[in-house]
């Protein structure tokens, strides 16, 4: 039994980690989460580690659609390793525009902290 959890267990952690996506700009080779954003390279931590993507969970969503939620926002460098994170409230007016698309999350956040700013690939 303990090696049937442990094998479980590492699958798991497997197929969290595969998520990401390989993005070449320029001559970058960039991964990132599958559905995060790349962003204009910028120093995100104390170390001097530079963010290249950004990626969001959204926390406590309910039906309500009177109250807002609480999102965790994840930054990465260029191998898609975490280097830094923050908390950003979304309202409910911008929550009930997100439907398939996260758009309009990622606009809120990047407009509420402006050293951020999309990466547009050509």
């Amino acid at each position: 039994m303990k090696k049937a959890l442990f094998f479980i267990s590492v699958l798991f952690s497997l197929s969290a980690s595969a998520q990401m996506d390989t993005v070449i700009v320029n001559t970058d080779t960039i991964i990132k989460p599958i559905g995060g954003i790349l962003v204009q390279p910028v120093i995100a931590s104390a170390k001097g580690d530079t963010a290249y993507s950004m990626d969001f969970v959204a926390l406590n969503v309910k039906s309500d659609t009177l109250s807002g939620c609480n999102t965790y926002v994840t930054l990465q460098d260029k191998n898609g390793r975490v280097i830094s994170d923050f908390n950003q409230w979304i309202p409910a007016d911008v929550l009930n525009q997100w439907e398939a698309d996260a758009t309009p999350i990622f606009n809120h956040i990047l407009a509420n902290n402006p050293r951020y700013k999309r990466r547009i690939i050509n």
